[in-house]
């Protein structure tokens, strides 16, 4: 391995139980768990910004700037299965078939 520089950051108590418990599982360190996280994120070369990146620069939902990504996710997942659900009953109005 090529020499190391210390790095601190802070994480929500959730994020180090995750990194702790998938090190556990692996075997491993919480630093080498977050090592191979970072090299997957920096794998994509392509340096475009994930949607949740975008969202928070261009002002999060609720002016929230403490959303996680976690949350944000959640969030989307629940808006698109409300969007299905009105696609689907407009669908049906469309049709003729009213509730």
């Amino acid at each position: 391995m090529s020499s190391l520089t210390r790095t601190q950051i802070y994480l929500e108590r959730a994020q180090i139980k995750a990194l702790d418990k998938r090190a556990k599982a692996l075997g491993s360190t919480r630093s080498d768990v977050i090592r191979d996280l970072v090299n997957q994120g920096l794998a994509n070369n392509d340096n475009r910004p994930t949607l949740y990146e975008v969202v928070m620069a261009l002002g999060p939902p609720g002016g929230d700037r403490s959303m996680t990504q976690e949350a944000f996710a959640k969030r989307r997942r629940k808006m698109k299965q409300s969007f299905r659900k009105r696609l689907a009953r407009n669908k049906a109005q469309a049709a003729g078939k009213f509730d």
